[in-house]
């Protein structure tokens, strides 16, 4: 019941969240009272939470929850606070269509996270919040007006050059070639979508460091990132036709719940 295995729980419930296992991410976070345990883990719960709600199409209930978590995830001031959180806080407002205030908390997210770069909390930042501007553009509803989409897109790419270093830095082999795969993939579809508003894409130093998006599946699944792998093949399928790719991250987003990926992923 102490702080250690309280943070393991969180851990455990975020690993359990990207190996599309969500049920028994909620069953590990009920497991705890966490009202006791300070305001750093309880933003981290908070942010877990929501986030979950916000890949099921609960855009409300995910504003609900994270309450004044953004707020406290800047005071606590690092980057494991106030990346994943204000994260979080995009991903639900781009749900609700709220766009501007998706893109001000990405903006806010990457002020607020020092000037030393944090390689594999940076890489999973950018590959959410690129996943949140392709989404915002392939809303059925009132998509993201192009002059927001562009906006976004450059300021994620002024992001990507700037954690290129730390993407890039060795480590343990697993997280290495994690951290890779997800900045690689991210670029690359962030090159994508800035073509195609005709923009240029990100120019990194050296490309050739990280794996692009087909490259990034094998890591990925070869680490359980279920959740992960299924919208790379989405962002595959969307671009061009990959019939596979898209049945597969199909029965993945059905068998999870998560509506708004299979609202996608049904389009035509």
């Amino acid at each position: 019941g102490g702080v250690f295995a309280q943070w393991i729980h969180s851990g455990y419930a975020e690993f359990l969240i990207v190996s599309g296992r969500w049920e028994e991410a909620e069953r590990v976070i009920a497991d705890v009272e966490w009202t006791r345990t300070g305001e750093y883990i309880e933003v981290s719960i908070a942010t877990i939470r929501s986030q979950l709600a916000t890949y099921r199409g609960q855009f409300d209930e995910a504003v609900r929850i994270l309450g004044g978590a953004e707020e406290a995830a800047v005071r606590i001031g690092d980057q494991q606070a106030v990346l994943p959180t204000l994260v979080a806080v995009a991903q639900a407002q781009a749900g609700l269509g709220n766009d501007r205030e998706a893109l001000a908390a990405l903006r806010r997210a990457m002020e607020q996270s020092g000037s030393i770069a944090d390689g594999s909390l940076g890489s999973y930042f950018l590959f959410e919040a690129v996943d949140l501007l392709v989404g915002a553009r392939r809303r059925a509803e009132a998509p993201i007006e192009e002059s927001l989409l562009a906006s976004g897109a450059q300021l994620l790419g002024e992001y990507a050059l700037g954690l290129e270093s730390a993407a890039a830095a060795g480590g343990e082999a697993s997280t290495d070639g994690v951290r890779r795969a997800l900045f690689g993939a991210a670029v690359e579809q962030l090159g994508s979508l800035s073509r195609s508003l005709g923009l240029a894409p990100p120019a990194l130093e050296n490309g050739a460091r990280f794996s692009g998006r087909l490259e990034a599946l094998p890591t990925l699944d070869d680490h359980h990132r279920t959740f992960d792998v299924a919208r790379v093949k989405l962002w595959l399928a969307e671009e061009r036709p990959e019939a596979a790719f898209l049945a597969d991250a199909r029965r993945t987003f059905e068998e999870l719940g998560a509506h708004p990926y299979i609202a996608r992923s049904s389009r035509d």
